[in-house]
Formats: C-alpha cells, sequence, structure tokens
C-alpha cells in the first residue's frame, strides 16, 4: 500500500510538473517569439545575430516566406509588444511584388483564418489623382499613389496586418504584428 501511494505521489508530481512547465512556456506569436517575452529571450528565439539592439528594440536581417526581410522587434517595459518583418523588394518589379503579396495572403490566412476584411484595396479617393487614374490596373493605380493594398486578422492572442504600397518613391510591403490588446483596429 506504501509504494503504491509513492508511486502515485510520483506520477502526480511529473503531471503537476508537466502542468506548469506548458502553462509557463509562451506560444509563438511571431516568428519564433512571443508577446511579452524579454529582448534576451527574444534574442534565443532568433537563428540569427542581430543588427541593432537598444533599450526597446531589436533588429534582425533574415528571411521571412523565402524574401530577404528587415526584422524589427519593439519592446515597452522590456516586454516584446509589436513586430514587424519589412520584405526588402527593391530589385522587384512591382507586378511580381503584387503576385507574391496574393499569394503571401493565402498562406496568411491559413494561418490565421479569414482576414478581417474581404478586399484588400485601399482607395485614396481624397488623392488629387483619384478620379483620373481610378479605373487603371492595380499597379498603374499604385504608382499614382491612389490604391494600397492591407490585409489584417485578429487571433485569440494577436491581430496581424499585410500591406503594399508605394509611398516616398520606395514600395512598402510589411507584415505587423502587435497584441490584441494593442490592435489598432
Amino acid at each position: 500500500m506504501k509504494k503504491m501511494k509513492k508511486l502515485i505521489a510520483i506520477v502526480l508530481c511529473f503531471v503537476c510538473l508537466a502542468t506548469c512547465l506548458t502553462a509557463c512556456g509562451k506560444k509563438a506569436t511571431f516568428r519564433k517569439a512571443a508577446w511579452g517575452m524579454d529582448q534576451k529571450a527574444v534574442i534565443k528565439s532568433e537563428d540569427t545575430e542581430y543588427v541593432f539592439a537598444g533599450d526597446d528594440i531589436l533588429y534582425f536581417n533574415d528571411v521571412m516566406y523565402d524574401i530577404n526581410t528587415e526584422i524589427l522587434y519593439t519592446f515597452k517595459d522590456n516586454a516584446l509588444s509589436e513586430a514587424q518583418a519589412k520584405f526588402l523588394v527593391m530589385d522587384w518589379i512591382l507586378e511580381d511584388i503584387i503576385a507574391n503579396y496574393k499569394q503571401l495572403a493565402e498562406e496568411l490566412t491559413k494561418q490565421y483564418g479569414a482576414p478581417l476584411n474581404e478586399d484588400y484595396h485601399v482607395w485614396k479617393t481624397d488623392h488629387e489623382l483619384y478620379e483620373e487614374y481610378k479605373d487603371d490596373t492595380e499597379f498603374n493605380a499604385m504608382y499614382w499613389k491612389i490604391l494600397e493594398f492591407k490585409y489584417e486578422w485578429k487571433t485569440e492572442t494577436s491581430y496581424y496586418s499585410l500591406s503594399l504600397n508605394y509611398k516616398d518613391e520606395q514600395i512598402n510591403y510589411v507584415f505587423y504584428g502587435c497584441p490584441l490588446e494593442n490592435a489598432p483596429v
């Protein structure tokens, strides 16, 4: 009887330990990092060396979704509060970037579920060139800065967006994430 009680006590200890370890571990929410991690934990989660580190920023260069990427982690009170991946596509032509955007949006939809918005087109109807070029192709409308692309997703814990635009004479193709409580929508 004593052996049985001892065995049950040992098994219960292992179950409790396993439960605690599982509950304490944070599920990855952006790459291999999770919201709330401190800088040291985020650095450990990355497979590459950081390029820059400050009190509230970590910056890495790596590949994400098969694209060379600048990855930026932002911290508030030493806890990961947002992250973004800026895809480096300056050597690509815009038609290829648009096609890649649509393909990546499909991948993210499989991962995060249906986007909040069905239409990714964001028209700048107040732009002075809108009326003249509103019927152009997506490529031309983006070039004239009257069209941007943006999809948004929410999960139980996170907000994500994928945006593509042409501003300040450069193409901006960005995947962004933050905890749900910091979501802009």
